[in-house]
């Protein structure tokens, strides 16, 4: 995976207007109901390891110190993307969980909940946004301005 930065200073991004299209910050139990209908089968979150990301995440949605953010991307009143912020009074935000369904995927959603989760981040401070890029976001990303940070390799024992 690539390892990605963006400098903050004087950063904009103007979106494409997508019809019917709202992001929405995560806030209740219900709304972290949508974010795992969003992530699970993005991410393929299964099983224990699934359930603990969840329960973690869970955990942070009613805390408003938490140093998360999670947002909810809606298309016509359906959740279809999902994104999240990481900032904890630094300067610096991470970007994660980028993730739109299959069947809504290459119409903005995911550059959108970037730019949104930026933005946020910008807001309260951040003056550099970092995140881990897999292929298909990878255009997205240059898009948004994220240069080549570094490389990051992937252990796996199976």
């Amino acid at each position: 995976m690539a390892g990605r930065w963006l400098s903050l200073s004087g950063w904009k991004h103007e979106a494409s207007i997508i019809s019917d299209f709202e992001i929405r910050p995560v806030k209740t139990e219900a709304d972290m109901k949508h974010f795992r209908e969003v992530l699970q089968p993005t991410f393929g979150f299964k099983g224990e390891a699934g359930e603990a990301f969840f329960h973690i995440q869970n955990a942070w949605v009613t805390n408003s110190s938490a140093p998360f953010r999670h947002y909810l991307g809606f298309l016509n009143g359906q959740p279809v993307g999902a994104a999240t912020a990481f900032y904890d009074h630094n300067d610096i935000i991470g970007i994660y969980n980028i993730a739109t369904l299959d069947s809504y995927r290459r119409i903005g959603i995911g550059a959108a909940l970037t730019a949104h989760a930026i933005r946020e981040g910008q807001a309260a401070g951040g003056r550099i946004a970092v995140l881990q890029a897999s292929r298909v976001g990878l255009n997205v990303y240059k898009l948004l301005g994220f240069e080549i940070g570094v490389d990051i390799g992937i252990y796996s024992d199976s």
